[in-house]
This record gives structure tokens, C-alpha cells and sequence, in this order.
């Protein structure tokens, strides 16, 4: 029997990977779930199946409480890169919590440890164009989140052991159903009425990963996961091997809710300029005044909506036998639909 730990499974790519292990419907598969908020997904109908644990990775006694007796785990939890101005939020939960994760699988004899990390630990500001696993990390990294997702996946795979066999996954941009930020941010802007405006040229190159693909390089890492076997150490680009222009992603998604589609270009070094202005001001004021969500509009993602991101995951098709099953057109067909019946008054949670 296997019994898989999923660590942010009450989060968008948690609940997803949860999907994607009930519906194998194996009976020797059981799930285990750990989350800072209580799971309450598939538990009425499911319940057999599933054993939930409410706690934080910062806290080893909670994570190896949920460890017990487990075969896989799937580290999904991070801390929101919308607050990627929080250092300490960011190491703590990305850093802390992770060693507390490789702490507790060594301590309760967890043979596998599959780690989802970021495309972004190998993002320095400049252009990633055909970027592979040889691409090394940045000396200086954009945020706090991109290098506290650096050093808890080096952790990762430097815990790689003859009883611990480790391996990490860096998707590219994940959307889908349930979606938490990019398309929500997308339907806020469009209810105020900016969805016109577009930073740049319009020509960023970008990889977006459909969340049913991620799931899916999951379970393939954990079914080939062993150790001394050739991906045990590694760590993998996940994409859907197909590179869209970010704006003209965007501008579907926009279409397909509803919303006008970005025309008006905005020049990026305006933008960076305005962006620096605001983030000036809000420093001043930050004795004062704090706004109540992260702002949105900084230098950082001026830059980061500016800067192709070409990056290839061949190596992932070939050591795991990956590749998307669904398409980006099926992809963002299926998100369009689900956000057809978005309820603002329940829009989904921010945190993972």
C-alpha cells in the first residue's frame, strides 16, 4: 500500500493533485493532506480515502505528525508570491519549512520526496531564452520568492539519499481551474475597466503550464522516483512545451469572460519609471499607511512582464516519459469555462 502526504493540499495545485490521485481509484493508494487550513474537498464523499492534517510546515512537530507512516510526499505548500516583498514570511515558509519537510521525511522514514519548485530560481531580470536544467541559479536573484524557492530546492535535492530519493519540479506559470491569481487579477482589472492597456510591445515570449499537466509530472516523478534511478537528485522544467505570447494569453481569457482585450501599449520604461514613483511613495508612507493587499504594480513585474520566458522541458519528456496531455488551447478553454460561473463572493483563496 502507498500512502501519499500532499503539504498544501487545501491550495490550487494541492487540491488539483489530490484530483488527479482519487481518480486513479486505486485502492492501495491512500492520501493524507497537511495544510494551515482545514481540507474540506472530497472529505463527505471521499472520506475513507483521505486523512487531513491541520498545521504549518514552520513547525517540525506538526509536519511530522503528518508523516507517519507515509511512502511519498508531495511538497506543494509555499508561501504566496504575491507577498514576494516579505522576506520573512518567504523564508520561513519556503526555506524553514521545506528543511522541516526533508527533517520529517528522514525522521519517519519517507522513502520518496517530490518537491515543487519554480521556473522562476534560474530568473536573474535578463531574458530567458531556451533555458534548460543546465542553466545555473542567479547570483542575485529579482525577489524574496524566487530565491527562497532557489535554496529550498537545492536543500531538496542535496537530501537526495539511498533512503530518501528526492527529486524537483519547476513549472512554468501554472493556470487552470481554481486559479488563485492570474486570471482572478485578470477579472479585476477587467471590472475596473484597465483591462485595455498592455506593458511593453506585446511580444513577450512566455511558457504557461495548464495545472492539470503539473499534476500529472507529479505522479510520473513519484512513479519513477527511486533511489539511485536517474531522475533521484534532479530537477525538472514542467511546461506545456508550447510558447505563447503572455498578452496574447491574456487577451483570450479577457474575450473569453467578457472583458475588453489589451490594445493600448504602454512604453516598459514609462511603466518601470511610474512603477518606482509608486513604490517611492508607499515607502514614505509606509510609517502610516499600509495598503491591504501587496501592490501589483511594481518595478519587479514590470520587468518580469517585459522579459521572455523561453524555456524548454525536454529533459522531463525524456527522464519521466512527460508530455501535456492537455493542450494550452484545451487548457484555457476549460479556465475560461470555470471562471464563466465565477462567484466573486467566493473567489478562491490567494494562499497556497
Amino acid at each position: 500500500m502507498r500512502r501519499c502526504l500532499v503539504t498544501g493540499g487545501s491550495g490550487f495545485l494541492g487540491r488539483h493533485l489530490i484530483d488527479g490521485l482519487l481518480s486513479k481509484k486505486d485502492p492501495d493508494v491512500q492520501i493524507a493532506v497537511f495544510d494551515i487550513r482545514p481540507y474540506e474537498h472530497h472529505v463527505t464523499a471521499q472520506g475513507e480515502n483521505i486523512e487531513c492534517f491541520t498545521g504549518t510546515i514552520t513547525k517540525l512537530g506538526d509536519v511530522l505528525q503528518a508523516c507517519r507512516d507515509i511512502d511519498v510526499v508531495f511538497h506543494c505548500a509555499t508561501a504566496n508570491p504575491l507577498d514576494n516583498h516579505n522576506e520573512a514570511l518567504m523564508w520561513s515558509v519556503n526555506i524553514e519549512g521545506t528543511k522541516n519537510i526533508i527533517e520529517a521525511c528522514k525522521q519517519c522514514n519517507v522513502s520518496k520526496l517530490v518537491y515543487v519548485s519554480s521556473a522562476s530560481v534560474v530568473y536573474d531580470g535578463s531574458p530567458m531564452l531556451n533555458v534548460d536544467e543546465t542553466q545555473p541559479y542567479p547570483s542575485r536573484f529579482t525577489d524574496f520568492y524566487s530565491m527562497t524557492k532557489a535554496k529550498a530546492e537545492q536543500a531538496v535535492l542535496e537530501a537526495n539519499r539511498n533512503t530518501l530519493a528526492t527529486c524537483s519540479l519547476r513549472p512554468s506559470s501554472i493556470f487552470g481551474e481554481r486559479d488563485p491569481a492570474y486570471v482572478p487579477s485578470l477579472i479585476e482589472s477587467g471590472k475596473k475597466g484597465k483591462t485595455k492597456y498592455m506593458i511593453g510591445n506585446g511580444k513577450t515570449k512566455w511558457e504557461f503550464t495548464y495545472v492539470g499537466n503539473v499534476v500529472d509530472a507529479c505522479l510520473r516523478a513519484a512513479d519513477n522516483l527511486e533511489p539511485g534511478s536517474p531522475i533521484a537528485g534532479n530537477a525538472y522544467f514542467i511546461t506545456n512545451d508550447e510558447t505563447f505570447l503572455f498578452w496574447e494569453h491574456a487577451s483570450i481569457i479577457l474575450e473569453g469572460l467578457g472583458y475588453p482585450k489589451p490594445s493600448v501599449r504602454l512604453p516598459m520604461a514609462l511603466c518601470f519609471v511610474l512603477a518606482a514613483i509608486l513604490e517611492f511613495f508607499l515607502l514614505l508612507l509606509s510609517p502610516f499607511y499600509k495598503p491591504k493587499k501587496p501592490p501589483v504594480f511594481t518595478r519587479q513585474k514590470v520587468k518580469l512582464l517585459t522579459t521572455d520566458r523561453v524555456i524548454s522541458c525536454e529533459k522531463a519528456k525524456r527522464d519521466l516519459g512527460y508530455k501535456p496531455s492537455v493542450s494550452m488551447q484545451e487548457g484555457t478553454m476549460r479556465t475560461i469555462d470555470y471562471f464563466r460561473n465565477y462567484d466573486s463572493s467566493a473567489k478562491p483563496s490567494k494562499k497556497e
